[in-house]
């Protein structure tokens, strides 16, 4: 989209806004929340993909209304016209390779072959297959990416074990029921309350990762909201949304 003359901002923002679109449809914080996996998939799903699905109807009015009254931010840019095979050359050769990927992983989950994290693997070989048939596998590519994904993945886990430890001592200690009375007991209405999470969170967001915000945050949080009677379901969207909202201005900012 840069090298087309799109700005910069319309090129960046909508693709790091629609990273709170992906958590809504399928996904969720359910084993940090102490519910079983895919508990509110089971509770409302059609509720959790409405909203994924009306926060990108919103995207796509937003985008057109805005280069419809800037025509600057995403300029008309010509396109080079082939004829036959050339015409449909790069699809085969590179969009159905990388789709084909997608499916896979999406449909070992969806036919319950494998659960996410095996489709996470399945996906990694399938990547690594294709890679290969076209000649891209050296030594050099291999261990540069083998290097890349342990350091990402030691530094990940690492923030997950610390948060995993924090949030079992609070639990144990008797500290978050204790945290939950207090706040209880202030006597704040429910939609205080909820906002000052949604503050919490997104102050978190930009420096935590989110693994690590949900075993922070969840174990205080959905005693509450179950106290004062929120609904889970509707809590979990907007959980969602601010913790993913904040991660994309701290990975905006470090890009930056």
């Amino acid at each position: 989209m840069l090298a087309r003359g799109y700005h910069p901002t319309m090129a960046t923002g909508p693709l790091m806004a629609i990273g709170a679109v992906d958590m809504l449809i399928r996904l969720g914080a359910d084993r940090a929340a102490r519910k079983p996996f895919g508990y509110l998939d089971l509770q409302a799903p059609d509720r959790r993909d409405r909203s994924g699905l009306i926060l990108s109807a919103a995207f796509v009015v937003y985008i057109v209304v805005r280069v419809k009254m800037n025509p600057s931010l995403a300029p008309a840019a010509s396109f080079t016209e082939y004829r036959g095979w050339e015409k449909f050359r790069p699809l085969v050769q590179y969009v159905v390779p990388l789709v084909s990927i997608f499916v896979v992983v999406v449909a070992s989950m969806s036919a319950g072959w494998a659960t996410p994290t095996e489709s996470a693997a399945i996906g990694a070989l399938f990547t690594f297959l294709l890679a290969a048939a076209y000649r891209a596998i050296t030594v050099d590519n291999l261990l540069r990416a083998l290097r890349g994904t342990a350091a990402i993945s030691g530094m990940i886990l690492f923030i997950i074990v610390g948060a995993m430890t924090f949030s079992q001592i609070l639990s144990f200690s008797g500290a978050s029921n204790a945290m939950v009375e207090i706040i209880a007991t202030l006597g704040l209405p429910p939609l205080a309350l909820i906002a000052a999470m949604m503050l919490v969170l997104i102050f978190l967001g930009l420096f935590v990762e989110q693994v690590s915000m949900m075993m922070i945050t969840l174990p205080i949080f959905m005693p509450l909201v179950q106290k004062i009677g929120v609904d889970p379901v509707w809590f979990g969207v907007m959980f969602l949304i601010c913790m993913q909202w904040a991660s994309c201005c701290r990975r905006m900012g470090s890009s930056s």
